[in-house]
């Protein structure tokens, strides 16, 4: 790891699952919507793909009651799913010149297709971890509990 390479965490992260039809909740949410297997931000928030009918939306922890209070809302009887899952996952962020081989010696993850923006769910080590690119490094969410192992 080169010396400008850091290591956060566990760091505080608001985080909400959300399970609908994605075609029809992108509309009555007004968030960006990601491509599959992307990642968008909008200053401190961020819209993670998980699978083709799962968004993770990611935010500052004082915000996410009044944003599920808004979803609520505005899904109406849409059929969904919305769980505060802030408690169960917790925030890592690699950033600097080694961000990437820290990533590389634990994971899969085929690191000549993972551009900023991308977002995957893979292994680190032997845990279970989400992944995305930022122009300086990568962010990671594992569950709480093999946060030390992380």
């Amino acid at each position: 790891m080169s010396e400008d390479t850091k290591v956060e965490g566990p760091l505080e992260l608001g985080m909400i699952t959300l399970r609908a039809d994605l075609s029809e909740a992108t509309k009555a949410l007004s968030l960006a919507m990601p491509e599959p297997l992307c990642l968008v931000e909008d200053g401190p928030r961020r819209v993670a793909w998980m699978s083709p009918d799962e968004l993770l939306v990611m935010l500052p922890r004082a915000e996410v009651a009044a944003q599920m209070a808004e979803f609520k809302s505005k899904l109406g009887p849409m059929p969904h799913l919305l769980a505060d899952v802030s408690d169960a996952r917790s925030h890592f962020k690699v950033e600097g010149s080694g961000a990437l081989d820290v990533l590389a010696k634990g994971s899969p993850l085929d690191l000549n297709e993972f551009a900023p923006g991308g977002f995957r769910r893979t292994r680190l080590g032997q845990v279970a971890v989400a992944v995305w690119r930022t122009e300086t490094g990568v962010g990671l969410l594992s569950a709480r509990s093999v946060a030390a192992f992380v």
